[in-house]
């Protein structure tokens, strides 16, 4: 609006916005952040840009702020200029500055560069790990999608008729995950005696999960939507143990100072709600409560 808006209008603006649904205070220190920046400039009782947000913000560098609120937070995976896919931020969370390993196209791939401000992933070839299964690595699942597919393979009805191919894979799945319980989590050891807690959690989940199992964990980077690779030996026990113990509605999920200082509009929020936000978008917290919720059950399974 040419004539500004006043600060009750300006907080019920940012308070419809998605991001701040369950903020109810950050509205207002918003507000005040960006008029202490000179972002917003106040006269009788009315608020707009103040020369920093003119400079900032006006004119076609308008377009930069409102892409905010429709860019989902994806990066481009490229390998020299060959581009492998994209995947969810949460893909390079890890612990201790260990390098980020991403499952795509049926291969692994070594993370050696973020640019964040442009939101690519420069990659190499992986010399070992990784895995590559049919419910896929790093591209992100939400929590009721993996959900539903625990309850397919556990028999539960599919909303169409499959057609008889898909209907003799699904049948093949149901045999190899016949372990399955719609009700429950597992941790499961193979052949290879490596165990994985699968979850039926999503990506987002997992990733948060894997931060409170600590070195319970195989590794600190989750690459699966349905499973936790975990350390040998460690059993259904010790991950309710450790659940327990961490309080998992409290566990931080990690922000990287580069995530941040990538973060657009992060000149228009005080530091501490721009770590919150971003913590927020990495950790599915329904799904994470739900999944610790559930009983953990110990298996064997011979492939």
């Amino acid at each position: 609006q040419t004539g500004g808006l006043r600060r009750e209008e300006w907080r019920e603006w940012l308070g419809a916005l998605p991001c701040f649904a369950t903020m109810t205070d950050e509205p207002e220190a918003i507000v005040a952040h960006m008029l202490e920046n000179g972002l917003l400039h106040e006269d009788q009782g009315r608020m707009w840009f103040g020369a920093e947000g003119e400079k900032r913000f006006g004119y076609k560098n308008f377009l930069d702020l409102y892409s905010v609120f429709t860019s989902p937070p994806l990066f481009t995976v490229l390998h020299g200029r060959t581009e492998l896919g994209l995947v969810h931020e949460s893909s390079f969370l890890a612990r201790n500055g260990e390098p980020v390993t991403l499952l795509l196209g049926g291969r692994s791939w070594t993370v050696r560069s973020l640019d964040w401000s442009h939101r690519r992933a420069y990659v190499e070839a992986a010399t070992a790990g990784g895995r590559s299964r049919w419910c896929g690595g790093s591209r992100v699942m939400h929590f009721e999608l993996a959900r539903a597919i625990r309850k397919v393979l556990a028999g539960g009805d599919l909303a169409g008729l499959p057609s008889q191919r898909a209907g003799e894979a699904l049948a093949r799945l149901r045999m190899e995950f016949a372990w399955v319980d719609d009700q429950s989590t597992a941790v499961v050891r193979d052949s290879s005696n490596e165990p994985r807690w699968w979850t039926f959690a999503g990506l987002r989940a997992n990733a948060a999960l894997a931060v409170a199992l600590g070195d319970l964990a195989a590794t600190p980077q989750v690459r699966d939507n349905l499973a936790i690779r975990l350390r040998t030996g460690v059993d259904g026990d010790a991950v309710r143990q450790r659940l327990s113990e961490v309080g998992i509605e409290n566990v931080p999920v990690p922000v990287s100072p580069q995530a941040l200082a990538g973060l657009k509009f992060i000149e228009c929020l005080p530091t501490a709600l721009a770590t919150r936000m971003l913590e927020s978008r990495a950790k599915d917290a329904a799904g994470v409560t739900a999944a610790s919720a559930e009983r953990v059950r110990d298996l064997r399974v011979d492939s």
